[in-house]
């Protein structure tokens, strides 16, 4: 594995022999790039991201998704309307312990308080919800 220096090869550059590149400078002909420990890593062209984009966008995993959408039509939309519910409960939650600029707002709420009597946090949440 090469490592992260500039050449000491070149008479004009003698007094940079020794001179290590920076994280991230591309090295070996722009085959690779210099990490923390000043080695040179090879750049994958078919690392973890491609084939995890590969996986979930790919053509199979989309027709199982069609598939499952055209059998299962009342199945999808409680998924999705559930999920999305959810997450509309989980901000609203959140924002309960949030604090606001705003002076009309009310104080943001205690965690301990609210591990101690969740029923008042679901209380202040219930008020929020769209039903």
């Amino acid at each position: 594995m090469p490592i992260c220096k500039l050449a000491c090869a070149f008479p004009a550059m003698a007094s940079y022999c020794g001179a290590k590149l920076q994280p991230g400078s591309p090295c070996n002909g722009l085959r690779g790039y210099c990490d923390v420990f000043h080695k040179c890593r090879p750049i994958i062209p078919s690392g973890f991201i491609t084939s995890l984009s590969g996986f979930l966008f790919g053509s199979e995993p989309l027709a199982i998704l069609y598939e499952f959408i055209a059998n299962h039509p009342f199945k999808a939309a409680f998924v999705i309307l559930g999920s999305s519910w959810m997450t509309v409960f989980a901000i609203r939650c959140f924002a309960l312990h949030t604090p606001s600029n705003n002076p009309t707002k009310k104080a943001p709420l205690k965690l301990k308080e609210t591990l101690r009597h969740p029923v008042n946090a679901i209380v202040n949440v219930s008020g929020w919800l769209v039903l």
